[in-house]
């Protein structure tokens, strides 16, 4: 979630993820990237995941009842990671209200 909606040019802040062969990744990691590009590895591991559907009004609301509500109920701290949301369905492709975002919490199992 980009706190900073656009800047003075109207530019947003948008993260992009993509899964990388093994047999590309010492190319990929290796690669100048243009300006204001940045590479994350995100790590494997255990996710929650909920799905939310509907605007991104709702985004927020979602993320603060998976972490305040559910996790400490559920047997899962927070993991090492990045927070993920995945667009499944959203406009122009369906109507906003039909539009779908997983959230991926990283999470690990209490010891």
């Amino acid at each position: 979630m980009y706190e900073h909606a656009p800047d003075i040019d109207s530019n947003w802040h948008i993260g992009i993820g993509a899964s990388i062969p093994a047999s590309h990744k010492e190319a990929v990691y290796g690669a100048a990237l243009p300006d204001g590009f940045r590479l994350h590895l995100l790590g494997s591991g255990e996710y929650a995941r909920l799905r939310v559907q509907g605007g991104e009004a709702g985004l927020r609301g979602a993320l603060s009842w998976l972490l305040n509500d559910w996790l400490p109920t559920s047997g899962y701290e927070l993991g090492e990671g990045l927070c993920l949301f995945e667009r499944l369905q959203f406009p122009p492709f369906v109507a906003p209200d039909q539009t779908l975002v997983d959230i991926l919490l990283p999470v690990e199992a209490l010891v």
